[in-house]
Order: C-alpha cells, then structure tokens, then sequence
C-alpha cells in the first residue's frame, strides 16, 4: 500500500491502485494559481489568505457592488448586524475573517469581507423586498395589516407611507439580470462506500467575473485534518469536503423564512460546518442555527450516509435517503418537504427548477448502468453540455470522497455566438488581465482547462 495514499475510507490495495492512477492529474504544487495552501490555527490561515489574494478579494467586492448598488444601506447593515450572530455561531470562520483582514491593507476590512460574505442573503432580500419608498428611501419591509390598496404590497414600516417605487425600474436600471442565475443544483451518486457528490455554482456572471477568480482553498488545521474549500475571493465556502469524507453543498430555497438582521450567512454556515468530523454532528449544527435565509444542505460522508436537509430558523426537515445500490439524490432550488412546499416562494416557475432536477437525475443515473463501476469522465463531460450547463454556470464541482479528490471546472465554457449575445455585455468593474470586452473573454475561457482535480497532501 502506498504510504501517502489518497483513499481515506477504504485502504484496500485495488482502490490504492485506482487512487494512484487518478491522482496523476491532481494539482500539489504551489505554483497552481487555483489552489491556496493555508495551515495553522484559524487567524493565521485567514492571514495567508489575505496576503495572497488580497487584490483579487477587492477586485471581486468591486463587482458586487455594481450587483448591489440599489441596495447599499441596507447591505452594510445586514452585514454589521449578521456579524454579531455569526461570532457566536462561526467562531473558526469569523477567526479566518479576523486573520485575512489583519494585513497590512486598509482597504482590506472586516466589514469588507462580511459583506462579501453575506451576498446570498443580501440577493434574498433582494427578491423578497423589490420595492423602495418614496417618501423615506427606505426598503420596504412587512408591515401587518397594513397593504397598499392600489397594488397590494406593503406600506413603509418606516414612516406609514403608501408611496413607492420598484428597485428594478428606477434604482437599478440596466440591470435587468442582476438577481439572475438561482438554480444551483446539486447531487449524490451513492454506492455503498464509494460516492460522488457535486454541484453546478450558478450565478449572474458578470457580477462574479464569470467564476474566473474563484479558488480551492487547502486547509490544514491545528489538528492535522485537511479541507478542500471551493470559494469566491473573500468568502468563507460555497462548497466542499474534508478528509473525513464529509462533503457539503448548499443551495438557495425561496421561502419567506428569513432573518436578515440577526441571522447565521449560508457561506459562514458552510464553513463551519465542514469542521465537522462525522454526519451526526454536522446535522446538530444545522439544527442549532438561526440561518438568515432558508437552505438545502445535502451532507454526505462516505460510508455513513447522507443528510438531504431543508432548513430555515423555523424548521429542519430531513428528506428520507439510503445507500441503496445506485441511489441518486438531487436538490434544486424548488422545496421537496411537504411544510416547506407550503410556504415557497420561487421567483421562477417551479416547473423549470423541477426539470432541471430530472435532467440532472437522469444524467447522474447513466453514469452507473449495467452494474459496472461509476464513469467520473463522462458524468464530468456531461455536466458541461446543456441542459444542464447554461449561461449562468460559473463553476462545476464534482468530489470524490472515498478517494480524497475533488474535481472543479472553473469559469463558464465557451458558448455560442447566438447566446453571448443575449448576454449582458462586457465585464463589471475593473477588467480581469486587461480582459475588457466578450472577445477577449472568450478566447481567455478556451485556455482554461476542462476540470482540474485537487487532493490532500497525504493521508490524515
């Protein structure tokens, strides 16, 4: 058996085989500008983050608030009052954030890092507060028995005004796309002991320099147990595993359980849990939290089962899942458990979250058939081609736990002349390399590479 073997879950010697002949193509070195080696205690990991990517961090936050422009006051106050939840909640990520913005840059804050932190909860609140008032510039929140009778929303908390405006019309002109690119969609191939798990990261791209900036963080901590972290610059995870093969994704749902002034961030959350060391606990931890907007979490580990959650501060359904010999799993945006079904809210018809979830089904379940072994090359091509991949995919994540491997596409593949120009034009903010128009662009995404794989340094 080889002595740093990958294969964490199953020492066998045909699986240290397979491992060594799949891990060829691993990234390990330090020149790999898509993977950041951190070790250490939390604070010092988070200052080697800073110091390594601390102009991408500003650049990336110079694009969201482009995204976010109509909406300014109200996401630095979600963000200083969300900051105080999540100390309690988050303690290694919040000591992370605390290390990255103790370089020597004061451009580069702890406000700073926790707005970029918050961007899913403050696109939420975008969708379910469209509406500005008139008369006091404040967002227009709930307000009970209390509706407009000309068109039926709510008056102005702030100050009983009737008068308003939508932020999409006036505020935030010309970004007709800016809440955009919710359908993230996730999966679990299961076998007993042996899974793949995976994610498209879908999101408006020129608000997210088209996935382009987007890393793998390898975390070593004080304990030795090793994370692959796949991040935006500045924030904590959208998704990953650790080497105990716990995986964790995370998607949107659109449910009106939300607490943006004293809720736990989906990222932060994301994080953290992936200190986790087995599925029960990390179970706990979601029930424990006041999350800021309702998530699915699906958390695998391999060998010890899967957790497909619906959770909000109001309740956590667990949706019944086995190891059944070629079972699929895939969450979309749209609810699956009957009390959240109850209260959705999607801002697109469920019917388009529903088939993309089949698609996605179907794709995963021809990666299996016959009984023979599971074909990681064609689900990975598969997942660049449409349906499935469209033009608001900016990343591919497929892992492999049992093996210590987590494969990534970044950036968006090239698309047709006919969809790009139904893009929005050019890149927000400050141009990437000197990137500043889709030509550019699309020649610079046909020299990326299909996916890269990335593994633990050594066995844990």
């Amino acid at each position: 058996m080889i002595e740093d073997c990958l294969c964490l879950l199953r020492p066998s010697p045909d699986v240290c085989k397979d491992c060594f002949k799949r891990s060829t193509s691993m990234s390990t070195s330090d020149s790999d500008p898509r993977i950041i080696n951190l070790t250490g205690s939390p604070y010092n990991r988070g200052r080697q983050y800073g110091l390594s990517q601390g102009s991408k961090i500003k650049h990336y936050y110079h694009s969201k608030c482009h995204e976010f422009s109509h909406l300014t006051k109200e996401w630095k106050r979600m963000a200083s009052k969300q900051m105080e939840v999540m100390k309690k909640h988050c303690p290694v990520t919040f000591e992370e954030m605390r290390g990255t913005a103790s370089v020597d840059d004061p451009d580069l804050t702890l406000e700073l890092l926790m707005q970029l932190t918050i961007f899913p909860e403050v696109e939420a609140f975008d969708h379910f507060h469209p509406f500005r008032c008139d008369d006091c510039a404040e967002v227009i929140e709930s307000a009970p028995f209390m509706k407009c009778i000309p068109c039926e929303l709510d008056f102005c908390r702030g100050c009983g005004s009737g008068h308003h405006h939508a932020l999409t019309e006036s505020d935030n002109k010309g970004n007709e796309n800016h809440s955009a690119g919710k359908k993230c969609t996730s999966f679990v191939r299961a076998e007993p002991n042996d899974y793949l798990v995976g994610q498209t990261d879908e999101e408006n791209p020129p608000y997210n320099q088209h996935g382009l900036l987007h890393v793998i963080q390898r975390v070593t901590d004080e304990d030795n147990m090793q994370s692959l972290l796949y991040t935006a610059p500045g924030t904590p995870c959208m998704a990953g595993m650790n080497s105990h093969g716990l995986c964790v994704l995370a998607n949107t749902l659109f449910v009106p359980d939300n607490r943006f002034w004293d809720g736990v961030p989906t990222l932060a959350a994301t994080r953290e849990l992936l200190t986790k060391t087995t599925l029960p606990d990390a179970v706990e931890y979601i029930r424990s939290l006041p999350l800021a907007i309702p998530l699915n979490f699906v958390i695998a580990q391999c060998g010890f089962g899967i957790a497909n959650l619906e959770a909000s501060h109001v309740d956590v359904q667990n949706i019944k899942t086995d190891e059944a010999t070629g079972a699929v799993y895939v969450h979309c945006n749209h609810c699956q458990s009957p009390s959240f079904v109850s209260r959705e809210e999607l801002p697109v018809p469920p019917i388009s979250t529903k088939q993309r979830q089949h698609v996605m089904e179907a794709c995963v379940k021809k990666s299996h058939q016959n009984g023979t072994p599971m074909d990681l090359q064609w689900l990975k091509s598969t997942m660049l081609k449409p349906p499935i991949n469209n033009s608001f995919v900016i990343g591919t994540i497929i892992m492999e736990p049992q093996l210590g491997l987590l494969h990534v596409r970044f950036g968006i593949p090239t698309c047709s002349r006919k969809k790009r120009q139904k893009r929005q034009k050019g890149i927000v903010g400050s141009p990437i390399d000197g990137i500043t128009d889709w030509r550019q662009m699309e020649t610079a995404r046909s020299l990326l590479p299909g996916y890269n794989s990335y593994g633990y340094i050594k066995k844990i």
